[in-house]
């Protein structure tokens, strides 16, 4: 298995939504080639059990995720060369409008040019719907 290109994945900014115990959170990327082709796609994550998404109330909060398929996992994917890959999120803490979020890119699921699974760490700034 090669190596990821990892430094691709940058994050531009990310959205928090959803209602308390069941959150989304969009991370957008910014574009890249990969293989001689732009990629343009977000980290998305699903039913995230916290308990607010207001960022007020996350400050200085931080979060532990089991892995799929645990229960109380986090639903998550980003979408590269025609397939959605899982992506796996083991950690979100929020200090005021950013959000770190430490996690795993599962490439060996779907296979993409026989990438290995890549861990990253990601801090963005984030806004939410629910103030």
């Amino acid at each position: 298995m090669r190596k990821f290109p990892d430094s691709l994945i940058k994050p531009v900014k990310a959205m928090l939504s959803g209602v308390a115990g069941d959150a989304s959170l969009e991370i957008e990327l910014c574009s890249f080639a990969l293989n001689g082709e732009e990629v343009d796609t977000s980290i998305r994550l699903e039913g995230i059990a916290i308990p607010s998404v207001s960022l007020a109330s996350l400050k200085g909060l931080a979060f532990q995720f089991p892995v799929n398929p645990e229960p109380g996992y986090i639903d998550g994917s980003i979408y590269i060369e025609h397939a959605h890959h899982p992506v796996d999120i083991h950690h979100l803490s929020f200090a005021g409008s950013i959000v770190s979020v430490r996690g795993m890119l599962v490439f060996e699921h779907e296979g993409l040019d026989d990438y290995a699974n890549t861990p990253f760490n990601l801090t963005v700034p984030v806004q939410s719907d629910g103030a």
